[in-house]
């Protein structure tokens, strides 16, 4: 079972996988716009990956879903959380926000998120 995580791990790391993800954190700008949601940037991205092979074309697709989550975050300061899911969060994050400290908010989220993100797909 071992041979499978270091193949794949050999596999996600090869540099256009790599490129692949900086694309896909398109989802961020996705998430933080007004109105929008993580599955649009899955959607503006899809054309562009017709012409790469199904392993990257996966990982721009996927990258984008998981940064949009994030991305859906950054309207905090506005106490305007995007989606009724994240409302209690919001309002933390919110009251942060009026106290200075949003960028700290922000950061804790993203730092959390990830960790949670990458413990979630090792399982």
């Amino acid at each position: 079972m071992l041979e499978h995580y270091l193949a794949a791990f050999g596999t996600i790391f090869l540099p256009q996988n790599i490129l692949a993800m900086s694309w896909g954190a398109l989802g961020i700008i996705a998430g933080a716009l007004r109105g929008s949601a993580p599955p649009w940037g899955v959607v503006l991205l899809i054309p562009f990956t017709f012409a790469l092979s199904p392993i990257t074309a996966f990982t721009i697709l996927v990258s984008a879903y998981c940064g949009g989550s994030p991305g859906i975050d950054h309207l905090c300061p506005l106490r305007d959380s995007g989606r009724a899911i994240r409302r209690m969060h919001g309002h933390r994050r919110h009251a942060l926000a009026k106290q200075g400290h949003a960028a700290r908010a922000l950061w804790i989220f993203i730092i959390a998120s990830a960790i949670g993100g990458f413990s979630a797909s090792l399982s």
